[in-house]
């Protein structure tokens, strides 16, 4: 169902993508856009952000209408007074509920996506420019940040993002981010922060791709009515559980940010747009494990809820804004300012053995995430060796030397009754393998987290953090001379952050 945008303008269904996507090394995702390889973009007047047009070589820093500047004041914390999940098309999903928790760095944290570079020292966790071992924004304090001047309109972003190592299909419990705000006195600010599992090159609407259920998860913070127009904002938030941004699924996707005045519910929803506000920008440096590329949409060409691809006017004139180059001297490219956090860290295994049964092909890489794509054993019925009868073992290392949490994931299946499944860690203070979890497994695919208690520290190597995880399979309740066979298709370590709490 469209939503309703101000002025009772239709918004256009968040509809269907086209996707090129170009694969550099083995990581990095970069949409390749027909288009707009050999556009660049017109300067104009640095404040207007309606009639953008893109024409050849314009100055650096300058796109279309819109003038990077820094803003020279500190950010100021703005707390949300209440807070609701949403849906693909920003709508609320539930009733507004109170914010739970806002406590920086109290809570353990591993940083998941980062461009917005919070300071961990600082209670509030504001904005800083200490965290990647380079400085940029001199002169300046620190936590001077980018936009586009005072009056520029932006209230609805999409940027790309790919997340640190090992956040593939993760889950986030914080977000921060930062905005410019210019809304009338007394206007309600609403901030709907949305995780998408794709980026990419669209026909209307947003550029992730809500039609295929590319669309992951999403909340809208409410600062009520009393923020000063002409701040600068930064918000920090943990989420309680069950609440957490879901992480793209091969962890490469988007993030989006939209500024809103007001949201009702309704068939279809009511989400009119702040009067004057737009996110502030930054960038994710070369130190940073977390990476946001040159690409961003921005609702300025006019500001309607609308991602614009096929305008009226030239084929060029579309929201879609290469930040390459946008400050004089910066390698990087700008972004809106978002970061997501973890408590936990997904490992991966680094090498495996089947030992015994028979490895029938997929390779680690099957592993390592839950996509149909399994590891294929068998009971090797000749074998006469000790252990389960199908052995899969995994070796890994740790990011910490003692962690808060400890738990092994498996998804598997296999195609006879009466298997008995063993999820054990080996541990390395008294060298033998610990039972975490042992239980008779059904035909249909099932998943498990299994977690360890005590002192943790104990599955962790001293000196190489190595972690070493064990899964088995025996059957028990049928003839022990039948083949049978078991697929694996996740099987990952999740690591909690050591506490940093008094």
């Amino acid at each position: 169902m469209d939503a309703v945008v101000a002025g009772n303008v239709p918004r256009a269904v968040w509809g269907t993508c086209l996707w090129r996507v170009l694969e550099v090394g083995m990581e990095r995702k970069c949409v390749v856009i027909g288009l707009l390889v050999a556009c660049a973009f017109a300067m104009a007047s640095p404040t207007s952000a309606q009639g953008v047009r893109k024409g050849v070589d314009p100055p650096k820093g300058q796109r279309g209408s819109k003038s990077v500047r820094l803003l020279g004041a500190p950010p100021i914390a703005a707390a949300p007074l209440r807070m609701a999940r949403v849906r693909a098309d920003g709508s609320l999903a539930e009733p507004w509920r109170p914010v739970v928790g806002l406590d920086w760095p109290n809570d353990p944290w591993f940083t998941a996506f980062d461009c917005f570079e919070a300071d961990p020292g600082n209670v509030d966790g504001r904005p800083y420019d200490g965290g990647y071992g380079v400085n940029y924004n001199e002169p300046g304090s620190g936590d001077f940040r980018y936009f586009f001047g005072p009056s520029f309109q932006n209230m609805f972003c999409a940027n790309d993002l790919r997340t640190t190592s090992g956040f593939a299909a993760g889950r986030a419990e914080r977000t921060s981010f930062a905005w410019y705000w210019n809304g009338q006195a007394g206007e309600r600010c609403i901030v709907i922060i949305q995780t998408w599992d794709r980026f990419g090159f669209t026909d209307a609407g947003i550029a992730p791709n809500t039609s295929t259920g590319q669309f992951l998860s999403g909340f809208a913070f409410d600062f009520g009515t009393g923020l000063t127009p002409g701040s600068p904002l930064f918000a920090g938030v943990n989420l309680a559980a069950p609440d957490f941004f879901a992480l793209p699924v091969d962890g490469s996707g988007a993030y989006t940010m939209t500024i809103a005045k007001n949201l009702v519910a309704g068939s279809p929803p009511v989400i009119t747009l702040a009067t004057t506000a737009q996110p502030m920008l930054w960038f994710t440096k070369p130190l940073n494990p977390s990476f946001q590329g040159p690409l961003q949409w921005d609702d300025d060409n006019p500001a309607d809820f609308v991602h614009r691809t096929n305008p009226p006017g030239p084929a060029v004139d579309v929201e879609l804004y290469d930040y390459t180059d946008s400050v004089e001297g910066i390698p990087v490219p700008l972004g809106a300012m978002v970061a997501f956090y973890s408590h936990a860290q997904i490992v991966n295994p680094t090498s495996y053995v089947v030992l015994p049964g028979l490895d029938l092909g997929g390779g680690l890489a099957s592993l390592l995430a839950s996509d149909d794509v399994t590891l294929h054993t068998r009971v090797d019925l000749s074998a006469d060796r000790a252990g389960h009868q199908i052995q899969l073992l995994l070796n890994s290392a740790s990011p910490v030397a003692n962690p808060s949490s400890l738990e092994f994931v498996v998804e598997d299946q296999v195609n006879l009754p009466g298997v008995m499944r063993f999820v054990k860690l080996w541990n390395y203070t008294n060298s033998v393998w610990e039972v975490l979890d042992a239980r008779l497994i059904s035909t249909s695919v099932s998943t498990i987290a299994a977690p360890a208690g005590g002192s943790l520290a104990r599955f962790v190597q001293a000196g190489t953090q190595n972690l070493r995880a064990m899964v088995g399979y025996d059957l028990v309740a049928s003839d022990q001379n039948r083949a049978w066979d078991a697929w694996i298709d996740l099987a990952v370590f999740r690591i909690g952050h050591p506490s940093t709490s008094p």
